[in-house]
């Protein structure tokens, strides 16, 4: 049962009642075998596919909702067994919180969760640019070398789908985004200042993006004709942890026929007080503007979540 967040406190305890009502289903109709299934629930947080897609949830509250439910629902009574699947598609934290919640769970028999986090994030605002710009602060090199706009099913595209084989989200998660046209006369910018931190917690920040011109002109390339991620995130405000941080290019993958190469973003900081600063621009610097000049990249998925150390 590969539960992905969900954009609501309602749309959540409806996926969670929707997974008792099955199990209850299967109950009535072939007593007793409950007792003989093992839930594998999905563990899928990070690219090329994952279920780890609203960037103002948090994916380890919304994993240790789902516990919660087997470890305190009747008619999960007795289960036979639990699992989460798959690790190769998870990032080390969230392997690292799995064993936690086995632990909390499954071996210390508890029943309360394991988190003291809320399901939603109040860190930013309009992460996937699902707003326009509202939120952000914007400082174009030149007019119109800024803009929103969106792509069909390109949260799809990232990865962020229902699971394997599904349809596209009819929320149409991810499919938004903010697109920066490099120049010569200096670097575009967005901006947005980082509420609700617990100074000394750590974060982790996540972020897409990829070269427009690839999403909308597909043209068959290796990673190593695929043109990265030009620019630079700064966070301000904040201790950065360096090793833990880093960007990877991916391939999209199962669509569209023609792959995009985009690249995730992820950094860890600790938090010196209760905000902070991000800053994501197209020059490498601000005396370093690389090349490719005209180039358009797109930019969404701006999740800050508490991260488990």
């Amino acid at each position: 049962r590969y539960l992905h967040e969900m954009s609501s406190e309602r749309g959540s305890k409806d996926a969670l009642q929707t997974l008792v009502t099955g199990l209850a289903d299967w109950e009535a109709k072939e007593p007793r075998v409950v007792k003989q299934m093992v839930i594998a629930f999905g563990l899928f947080s990070m690219p090329p596919g994952g279920l780890n897609k609203q960037p103002n949830v948090d994916y380890h509250v919304w994993m240790d909702q789902q516990m919660n439910v087997v470890a305190n629902h009747p008619v999960l009574s007795g289960i036979a067994g639990l699992e989460w699947w798959t690790s190769a598609l998870a990032d080390e934290e969230t392997v690292r919180f799995v064993g936690k919640l086995y632990r909390h769970y499954a071996i210390e028999g508890k029943t309360n969760m394991l988190t003291n986090d809320p399901l939603f994030l109040a860190h930013i605002h309009n992460a996937d640019f699902e707003k326009g710009t509202k939120g952000w602060t914007l400082h174009p090199a030149e007019k119109g070398s800024i803009a929103a706009k969106s792509f069909p099913r390109y949260g799809r595209i990232e990865g962020r789908y229902m699971g394997l084989g599904r349809p596209a989200d009819p929320e149409h998660i991810g499919d938004t985004f903010l697109v920066m046209k490099r120049s010569e006369k200096g670097p575009n910018t967005f901006s947005q200042t980082i509420k609700n931190l617990k100074p000394g917690r750590l974060y982790s920040m996540k972020m897409f993006s990829c070269d427009y011109n690839d999403l909308v002109n597909p043209k068959p390339k290796k990673r190593e004709e695929a043109t990265g991620f030009i620019g630079s995130v700064v966070l301000e405000g904040v201790d950065v942890d360096k090793k833990r941080s880093f960007t990877e290019m991916y391939s999209s993958s199962p669509e569209p026929k023609i792959p995009v190469w985009i690249t995730y973003h992820w950094k860890v900081f600790r938090a010196e007080g209760t905000t902070a600063k991000l800053t994501v621009s197209d020059w490498l610097g601000a005396r370093e503007p690389g090349d490719t000049f005209g180039q358009e990249q797109t930019f969404n998925f701006l999740e800050i979540e508490p991260y488990h150390e």
